[in-house]
């Protein structure tokens, strides 16, 4: 399985990726939405983990991006965001919310 981690905060997401590499999952990370959007447009990857705050373009943002252009992968958001509004976002654009 190949996941997408797009987060910010280097120390967590090079956390989390040691985690799932640990697991046999090949993980590929990025810090920024640019160029996470850019990665996930490739149609490669069987799951997305998202931030909401990132750099350059959101997580919300990045997801709405690809579901644009059709790409229909699993997409999970870790984030500190715990408004309801923010969680109902997410959904509506098509994500599962951890």
């Amino acid at each position: 399985m190949r996941i997408l981690l797009v987060e910010d905060e280097r120390r967590l997401a090079d956390a989390i990726g040691q985690i799932l590499k640990s697991q046999k999952y090949i993980v590929d990370i990025f810090y920024d939405g640019t160029t996470g959007l850019d990665y996930g447009l490739s149609g490669i990857y069987d799951l997305i983990i998202l931030d909401v705050m990132l750099p350059k373009l959101n997580g919300f943002e990045l997801l709405k991006e690809l579901r644009q252009h059709n790409i229909v992968t699993p997409v999970l958001f870790l984030t500190a965001k715990d408004e309801i509004s923010d969680k109902v976002h997410g959904l509506d654009l098509g994500a599962m919310i951890i």
